[in-house]
């Protein structure tokens, strides 16, 4: 399940500052670390102007993103190179208003899709309602001829992660579906 850590910062940072720090890398399984990077990230959440301009820029310089290897899916805006074990990016979910979600279904955005992360990461609002989404256990079945391991996903918990830090735990015992949101929301990654 989902970790919720409670918000304790007021002040706000820059993405540059942010990426700085994110550079330096966490360790998720010490808990000094971990806290420190959650109050960095929600610095940048409260920071309510820097992905509305970061967006402006990039389209007025034709920006096309060069990290292919960063590349998730039409809502994910990559903020930082991997840097330290870490890097920054921000997921914009189209709620079923949008007309983007009309024209191409919730199957583009991955809505409904069971998946797991071989990653831990944090997670922190930044608008729009809180992320939703179905907390599975899996497990991975070995293929036994050496091939391709498949994700097997059981039982559900539903999660809703709150403003504040969202910490996602134990990536290989737990896959996520993501809810489809009434309305557009945000979050920084």
């Amino acid at each position: 399940m989902p970790r919720v850590i409670a918000n304790t910062q007021d002040s706000a940072a820059t993405l540059e500052e942010t990426v700085e720090a994110v550079a330096q890398g966490f360790d998720p399984q010490d808990e000094s670390s971990l806290l420190d990077a959650a109050a960095r990230l929600e610095r940048l959440g409260n920071n309510r102007d820097f992905l509305g301009d970061l967006l402006i820029a990039q389209l007025r310089e034709g920006y096309r993103d060069t990290l292919a290897e960063a590349a998730y899916g039409p809502q994910v805006i990559v903020l930082s190179a991997p840097s330290g074990g870490s890097f920054l990016r921000a997921n914009i979910w189209p709620g079923e208003g949008e007309s983007c979600f009309r024209a191409s279904g919730a199957g583009s955005f991955d809505y409904g899709t069971a998946h797991d992360h071989n990653f831990d990461f944090l997670t922190v609002g930044y608008f729009g309602q809180a992320i939703a989404a179905n907390i599975l256990r899996s497990t991975i079945a070995r293929s036994p001829a050496g091939g391709a391991n498949a994700l097997r996903c059981g039982s559900s918990n539903p999660a809703r992660c709150m403003k504040g830090g969202c910490y996602i735990t134990a990536p290989t015992a737990m896959c996520m579906r993501n809810i489809r949101p009434r309305r557009l929301r945000c979050r920084l990654i």
